[in-house]
């Protein structure tokens, strides 16, 4: 006959066990959150340790003082504002916590039933992993890991519903490399007013030049050394202003020389003429010289390939 002592015993040890195993694994899920989400982590850990050194008054001085910090930090330096507060907070705010719900209804998420050898016989929900939002005054952008079967395309598709589900004016979609995308939801509209004249360089690259803004409110730059460049629209598009911004950005190169402006202006001289002390050639009133002017051009062009 058993004895009833050492079968409690056992019971005994047995739940020890689950308990102790509970607990390394608690320890190890929470390890793992701490890496995974390094901000949150330090946070708290700070919370917690003004708390128990300041008490609740000190507390809250550290945190009124914090928002002080952040404030002219913002105001001296937005741009690495942006980079390490706004985008954290901004994943964690306004993306994070509906992201699945956004991802289920816009049907990008799917149910897949494992094998039941598993251990797993239930279908699970699975949607694309949310991972880093950078954002600035303009937009957010959000980077995204696509599931298995999923294209850009897809997301491209449901676009619209994603900009109406997080407030935005417009989302795009960039691929980025396989498996990843990058949704940039525009927030504002740079464009929405008239961009003044940006500051001329004072020391141009041909290779990137400043010539406005993009509606992200990102710095428009053109290649004007080394490539072609066909400016076409309809009247009143704006073609005039392209035009007169990579002179402008350019002046300073034609002032030591470097670059020389072979202009012809078939409507008389009514688009370019302003700027004629800049232009080394310069043609709008005689077909005959300007058919000469693109004659010199295309025998410097051979020229140019020949050597």
């Amino acid at each position: 006959m058993a004895d009833p002592t050492s079968k409690i015993e056992d019971d005994v040890a047995q739940a020890l066990g689950l308990a102790a195993l509970g607990i390394v694994l608690a320890v190890a899920f929470g390890l793992w959150c701490a890496i995974r989400h390094p901000r949150t982590t330090l946070t708290l850990v700070a919370v917690t340790a003004a708390y128990i050194t300041l008490g609740a008054g000190g507390l809250v001085t550290v945190c009124l003082g914090l928002g002080v910090v952040a404030v002219l930090w913002r105001w001296g330096h937005r741009a690495s504002f942006d980079w390490f507060v706004l985008g954290p907070w901004r994943r964690a705010c306004v993306y994070g916590w509906r992201w699945r719900k956004a991802m289920t209804m816009a049907d990008l998420g799917d149910s897949y039933r494992p094998d039941p050898a598993w251990g797993q016989p239930l279908p699970a929900r699975y949607v694309p992993k949310l991972r880093r939002v950078r954002s600035d005054y303009w937009c957010d952008r959000v980077s995204v890991r696509l599931l298995a079967g999923q294209h850009p395309g897809m997301f491209e598709d449901h676009s619209d519903h994603l900009a109406h589900t997080f407030g935005a004016q417009a989302c795009r979609v960039q691929w980025t490399k396989p498996g990843r995308v990058v949704l940039t939801f525009q927030r504002r509209d740079a464009l929405a007013e008239v961009v003044p004249a940006l500051p001329i360089p004072k020391a141009p690259d041909l290779r990137d030049l400043p010539v406005g803004v993009l509606e992200d409110g990102r710095p428009w730059t053109v290649p004007l050394s080394g490539s072609h460049l066909l400016v076409g629209g309809s009247t009143g598009a704006g073609k005039g202003s392209v035009i007169w911004s990579l002179i402008r950005a350019a002046a300073p190169c034609v002032h030591d020389g470097t670059v020389q402006f072979w202009c012809v202006d078939p409507k008389g001289g009514m688009e370019l003429s302003a700027g004629e002390a800049l232009f080394t050639r310069f043609s709008y009133d005689d077909p005959a010289d300007m058919a000469d002017l693109f004659d010199a051009a295309a025998d410097l062009l051979r020229s140019r390939a020949t050597r």
